[in-house]
């Protein structure tokens, strides 16, 4: 494994990060659009109730169409490692990574609807006790991106690291071998 190949396996996670920034969909930028179309179609300011609704419902959809970059950068930021050292512990890491990765989602997502995302603070059991997130969906699952891509990231570098001893030039240069 090259650095050069770690560099390419950390551009697609590294790339959804970015995205999860730099998202220019936002719960503002939602409500201001759905007031002007409630106005448009003749229902004024009396419908608050209704923008707030459809507003979280877009929040959680915008916020579920973001992990599209995450999955994406989690079947392809192994290639880089694959490409140059193909191990069959290593594969079976990955694999088991991403197959985590997906049932992790899954279960954070499953029977919601895209307004329950939004409104609800995710309640789950961890460990046999039950733990209420302190945020809501759209934020929680921000987190999460965050930190998939961040984990990718980290399983990169490692595997780099055990796979290659990196260090070990720069020991030698400083006199410890």
């Amino acid at each position: 494994m090259t650095p050069a190949s770690v560099v390419i396996a950390t551009i697609p996670p590294a790339f959804a990060i970015l995205v999860e920034i730099f998202n220019p969909i936002s719960e503002d930028l939602i409500r201001a659009s759905m007031q002007r179309d409630l106005v448009r179609h003749g229902l004024g300011n009396n419908s608050q109730a209704v923008t707030d609704t459809v507003t979280k419902a877009a929040c959680g959809a915008v916020e579920v169409s973001g992990l599209a970059p995450t999955l994406i950068a989690v079947f392809t930021s192994g290639f880089g490692i694959f490409h140059d050292y193909a191990s069959l512990v290593l594969i079976m890491i990955y694999v088991l990574t991403l197959a985590a990765v997906v049932l992790v989602v899954i279960r954070f997502l499953g029977g919601q609807t895209f307004y329950e995302i939004e409104d609800t603070r995710q309640a789950r059991v961890i460990l046999g006790r039950t733990v209420t997130l302190p945020w809501s969906g759209s934020k929680a699952i921000g987190r999460l991106i965050f930190f998939l891509n961040g984990l990718l990231i980290a399983l990169i570098l490692i595997a780099y690291c055990a796979l290659e001893h990196p260090w070990e030039p720069l020991l030698k240069a400083l006199g410890f071998s």
